[in-house]
This record gives structure tokens, C-alpha cells and sequence, in this order.
């Protein structure tokens, strides 16, 4: 389970890799569907450090599909949702980003995730939606501070400044 190490993929990704790395660690794969939902999973973390990013969603969204339906709204369904909308994101789909960190943001921890809203933030932006982009960026500046910002595009940060 690689977390992104080049300048598209940072310390930011860290959060969701650790999270994955503990629900993996607590909740081992016992079945042959969670290991199947594991390989998939890491296969798309290198697909996507990679930059290829269309393979790394084709697997993510199969490990999302494997999800039997009480895990569907847990944390291993909202990590995937957040690496499909990261790597949507990455690859300029923003509405396809927005859509899942939204699924990610509607689950357990969603709300307090940096990452999660950082993303969501970025995607409404580049979507011109200003009011949910501020509403998402400056809870991501809030919860995980300005050095969240610093491995992207300055303009969302400069953006951000000039509202507040």
C-alpha cells in the first residue's frame, strides 16, 4: 500500500493512506472478496503514482463494486470514493471528482477529512461553483491549515485568501 510519492501525490494523500493502511490492519481480508477488494486497491495506489490515472479508477471503482452492500457507506467506501476523486481530479474530470468526494464527505469522517474537502473544494472551483468551493476550501484551511495547499496550484489558496 504505496502512499503518492511525486509532486502530483504528497503528505496530504498520507491521512486516506493511513487510513486504508489501518482498516486493512484491523479488518485483514479474511474473505477471498476483501483480499480481491485489497489487490484492487493497491493495484489502482500504483496505477495512480504512476499518472495513470484512468487504469487506477477502473480499479478502484471494481474494489468499490466488490463492497458487499453493509460496507457500501463505511470507511473502506469512503476511501475508495476519496482515491476515485483524487484521481479524477488529477486527470482534469472535475465533475466526476466533485461527485465522489461527495460520497466520500457523506460517510463517517467525510466532514472532518482535509483531504476530502481540499478536493471537493478544488473540483467546485474549477466547476465555478464559488460558494460550495468556498465552503470546502476554507474548512479544508481550517482543519489541516495552509501547508495543505502548498503541493497544488497556488491559485486555489490565492483564491481562497482574496475571500476572506
Amino acid at each position: 500500500m504505496g502512499f503518492r510519492q511525486n509532486t502530483r501525490f504528497d503528505k496530504r494523500w498520507l491521512s486516506l493512506h493511513n487510513q486504508r493502511v489501518y482498516l486493512h490492519a484491523v479488518q485483514a481480508p479474511t474473505t477471498p472478496i476483501q483480499a480481491q477488494i485489497a489487490a484492487l486497491s493497491e493495484r489502482g495506489d500504483h496505477l495512480a503514482e504512476g499518472g495513470n490515472f484512468n487504469a487506477a479508477v477502473a480499479r478502484y471503482e471494481e474494489a468499490l463494486a466488490l463492497l458487499p452492500p453493509h460496507q457500501r457507506r463505511g470507511p473502506s467506501a469512503s476511501w475508495l470514493h476519496a482515491a476515485i476523486g483524487d484521481a479524477c481530479f488529477l486527470k482534469g474530470s472535475f465533475e466526476a471528482s466533485r461527485q465522489n468526494m461527495l460520497a466520500a464527505y457523506g460517510m463517517p469522517g467525510g466532514p472532518d477529512n482535509p483531504f476530502v474537502r481540499l478536493r471537493l473544494g478544488q473540483a467546485s472551483l474549477e466547476l465555478k461553483d464559488e460558494e460550495a468551493a468556498f465552503e470546502h476550501l476554507m474548512m479544508a484551511f481550517r482543519i489541516g491549515g495552509e501547508k495543505l495547499f502548498f503541493s497544488d496550484d497556488p491559485k486555489y489558496f490565492r483564491w481562497l485568501m482574496d475571500k476572506v
